[in-house]
């Protein structure tokens, strides 16, 4: 089964990753992941019976949440800067 995958964490030699819609933690050396990942990176992962079997880096889907989140702050940051703070 193919899904979508974000790197929570690194700790160390293994990776902590988040899988699917519903976010279920999986940790793996990240010997078995794409070289230089970093914590979140978005993955295409390839799962048989609950082990991990393939991952590609997914560039497009990690530059669009990166810029989700930069918007999101950016936005947090402008209405912190207006008198009253709303």
């Amino acid at each position: 089964m193919k899904e979508k995958a974000v790197i929570d964490r690194i700790e160390g030699s293994l990776a902590v990753l988040l899988v699917g819609e519903e976010e279920r933690e999986m940790v793996v050396p990240l010997a078995h992941l794409p070289q230089g990942v970093e914590a979140g990176d978005w993955l295409r992962v390839e799962m048989e019976e609950g082990r991990l079997v393939g991952a590609t880096l997914d560039p497009q889907e990690t530059q669009a949440r990166r810029q989700r989140i930069q918007a999101k702050l950016q936005r947090l940051l402008e209405r912190g800067r207006r008198p009253g703070g709303s």
